[in-house]
């Protein structure tokens, strides 16, 4: 039997070929970001809290440009585990999903620039993904399947790098 855990990537190929399967478990993981790199971070992170003896609970991030509380988030995997930290995300409508999803991280709900300055223009893509400080990165992805364009923009505040 099956494992719902198990890679069936690695199921289905090697059946395709015809092959024996390795002994050693094969699995896919949860994973929450757009290609995987938060089951990277998450596993160096898992060793280095087991080698020090420490939990998960006293790991900390920091995500700027936090997006989406789940999908295509980088930290989703370690809230789940018990880490916490520092969400930047400027977009309201973005910053009220956060607010549900995630309310044992801190919000900070600015634009992070090279330099100080007290706002700036948030140019909110189609897809919330895209959405940037540079208009002509957002305009760069054109109209691609709908998602690419600007829906508004809109005043935010900012904060430098060093500030945060």
């Amino acid at each position: 039997m099956l494992s719902q855990f198990e890679n069936q990537s690695i199921n289905q190929e090697v059946a395709r070929l015809n092959l024996p399967n390795s002994r050693i478990k094969h699995f896919a993981p949860a994973s929450y970001a757009q290609a995987g790199e938060d089951v990277i971070v998450e596993g160096i992170l898992s060793a280095r809290l087991c080698k020090s003896q420490r939990s998960w609970a006293s790991a900390f991030y920091v995500e700027i440009g936090a997006n989406h509380p789940i999908s295509t988030s980088s930290t989703y995997l370690l809230y789940q585990r018990g880490a916490r930290g520092v969400l930047v995300e400027p977009n309201p409508e973005l910053g009220a999903l956060i607010r549900a999803a995630r309310p044992e991280d801190v919000l900070v709900r600015s634009v992070v620039l090279p330099a100080p300055q007290a706002s700036a223009t948030l140019f909110i893509g189609n897809a919330h993904e895209l959405s940037s400080v540079d208009k002509a990165h957002v305009e760069s992805f054109g109209d691609f399947d709908g998602i690419g364009g600007i829906r508004e923009h809109i005043e935010v505040s900012a904060i430098g790098i060093n500030e945060l």
